[in-house]
């Protein structure tokens, strides 16, 4: 491709034109602050004691927990907001088919048979390239008899009607109105989406194992105090020089613990 040259690429689906749309999706989760997680608490603090989990170690992990409930308020908005979007997207892309469709073949009867607005596109047809359109060849036969009648005995009669007959300017949705009032998206499935991703369970479970391996650890004990050991030594060496006595006891704790071991 030559510097500065562009080269168009069409949109070959449903689905990937649903990519397409949301490539450059903003997150609502910037946006949800602390006074928004109040009701949802007690609701997420109520799953984690059925798993559970007891009301002081979900209280001592309330920070993670604030952070799922935040994570779970988002995902649950960012995702019925562009579920609701598209669907209104797709309803007004299908009113424009059909007008585009009614200007392209002026008194001429055919029938859409895939429609972007029906319940189950997404689920059957998402991947498709084309909308099938289904129109008796007599139909057919008829549009070019007003518009093209030297092609009527033309063996490739029906692509000639799709290549002319078909290839109009499609006129384009404008997206600003989908969401015009800014109301689109809830929190309604915050739940499940807390219950598929939360970490304050991982989280309490490794505070569990993390304490359960401190049990009569000495070992643990001489690391996890040395730290402890050398600022007591440091505070009596700066300020109650270096006291003789203190120092002793320092070394007797030491000992303790290593020969308890």
């Amino acid at each position: 491709m030559q510097a500065g040259e562009r080269q168009e690429k069409w949109i070959e689906s449903a689905q990937e034109y649903e990519e397409k749309l949301f490539e450059n999706f903003e997150s609502f989760s910037p946006y949800i602050g602390d006074a928004d997680l109040a009701d949802y608490i007690e609701p997420a603090k109520y799953y984690l004691l059925t798993l559970h989990y007891t009301p002081a170690e979900i209280e001592q992990f309330n920070g993670e927990l604030k952070q799922d409930i935040r994570r779970a308020l988002s995902d649950a908005k960012d995702q019925s907001y562009q579920d609701e979007w598209l669907k209104k997207f797709f309803k007004e892309t299908q009113k424009q088919i059909k007008a585009d469709l009614s200007d392209a073949l002026p008194d001429i009867k055919y029938k859409l048979i895939d429609r972007l607005d029906a319940e189950d596109y997404f689920t059957t047809r998402a991947e498709a390239e084309f909308l099938r359109l289904e129109i008796a060849k007599s139909e057919v036969k008829k549009w070019l008899a007003a518009n093209r009648p030297d092609d009527i005995k033309d063996p490739d009669y029906i692509d000639i009607f799709g290549d002319y007959a078909l290839d109009y300017e499609r006129k384009p949705i404008n997206t600003e109105y989908i969401d015009y009032y800014g109301t689109m998206g809830n929190y309604d499935g915050w739940l499940d989406c807390f219950k598929d991703n939360q970490e304050t369970t991982g989280a309490i479970d490794e505070y569990r194992k993390q304490e359960a391996d401190k049990q009569n650890n000495f070992e643990r004990a001489s690391l996890e105090l040395k730290s402890q050991f050398a600022a007591i030594a440091e505070y009596n060496q700066r300020y109650l020089k270096n006291n003789a006595k203190i120092s002793r006891q320092i070394g007797a704790l030491k000992s303790v613990i290593k020969n308890a071991a």
